[in-house]
């Protein structure tokens, strides 16, 4: 036998527990981690600037939420410390999702700008995220994964022993 059913229950449910804990603590470190600004609203011409700091090799990844207006075109520029153009998106209406490895620590600013259209609100969301949370929740799912595994296994061999005992009887 691989593994005693005590022993199954008894690890399934310690690994179980503990990636839980291990996602909701990387949960918590990214929420934190992201900045959110309100809706804003826009005009055709308007350039709006959000600013991020973060370190060289983090995750920046922002989010720019068009909310009335599907029509309106906007570019979204992420600029820099040194002034560089890292990413330049256009987009129409809905919005945009984009990330990048920052390959330098510093501010990092994201223009965006309303190039035509008629008035719109939108809502940005940009922040860093350190590759130890991201690590973070990879190995709570895993774990996760590893524990419903083990109580499976346990309930399958609680299962196996009943059926045998129920033969065994008749």
């Amino acid at each position: 036998m691989f593994l005693s059913k005590e022993n199954a229950l008894r690890y399934g449910l310690v690994i179980f527990l503990a990636s839980a804990v291990v996602i909701g603590v990387s949960i918590f470190g990214i929420y934190n981690t992201i900045s959110t600004f309100e809706s804003s609203s826009m005009v055709a011409g308007d350039t709006t600037q959000y600013h991020v700091n973060t370190s060289a090799g983090q995750s920046i990844s922002y989010t720019i939420i068009v909310l009335n207006n599907q029509t309106s075109t906007f570019t979204a520029y992420l600029i820099s410390p040194s002034g560089s153009h890292y990413m330049t998106e256009n987009f129409t209406g809905g919005g945009i999702s984009e990330s990048l490895v920052a390959p330098q620590g510093g501010q990092w600013t994201l223009l965006l700008h309303m190039n035509n259209g008629t008035d719109s609100s939108v809502k940005v969301h940009i922040g860093s995220m350190p590759y130890i949370l991201e690590a973070g929740i990879y190995l709570g799912l895993t774990m996760l994964a590893i524990g419903v595994v083990l109580l499976l296994y346990h309930f399958n061999l609680e299962r196996r022993e009943k059926k045998r005992i129920e033969e065994r009887y008749r």
